[in-house]
């Protein structure tokens, strides 16, 4: 079992240039902390020091569909189990490689949203900040140009939530 937590939004990039730097800072993040927040993951060890961006981050995270094509690498899509430690570390040490304003989004299992972005802090340098999320609704327009009033009046006809629309 696990928490498990899916994408709500991704837009995670990291410029051509600063791929190898990218890469060099995972693998050392990981060779550091093999017996920590990076454990074997079962009968088959992984294979850090990784060759690509996307095998590290596939192979040590849920993430998937990473991928590095047209002059960036672009974090892939998350939908499986959570294992917060070994994520927050990886995004943290991309961070800094990774264009200004790059982010995930993420909802939970119980429905939580949270998420990742790139800011440039005080001291000039990028870094991870948290973010917190919410579900907002509201009602843009009305078809009609007037506000759809509700009424429970015999001559109204139900809706399928138990109301009704209209007199």
């Amino acid at each position: 079992m696990g928490y498990c937590a899916d994408t709500v939004d991704s837009h995670f990039i990291i410029p051509e240039a600063e791929i190898p730097a990218a890469l060099d800072a995972v693998n050392t993040l990981i060779a550091n902390n093999r017996q920590t927040i990076f454990p074997d993951w079962g009968p088959v060890a992984p294979c850090a020091p990784y060759q690509s961006l996307a095998e590290a981050i596939e192979s040590e995270t849920s993430f998937e569909s990473c991928e590095q094509a047209h002059g960036i690498f672009m974090l892939g899509w998350h939908g499986d189990k959570w294992y917060e430690d070994r994520v927050e570390a990886i995004l943290a040490v991309l961070a800094p490689h990774a264009e200004i304003g790059s982010y995930v989004r993420m909802c939970g299992e119980d429905g939580s949203l949270w998420g990742y972005q790139v800011i440039v802090a005080a001291n000039g340098q990028k870094i991870l900040a948290l973010e917190t999320g919410r579900y907002e609704w509201s009602v843009d327009h009305f078809p009609t140009g007037e506000p759809v009033t509700f009424s429970a009046t015999a001559a109204s006809t139900p809706n399928t939530v138990g109301g009704v629309i209209g007199a």
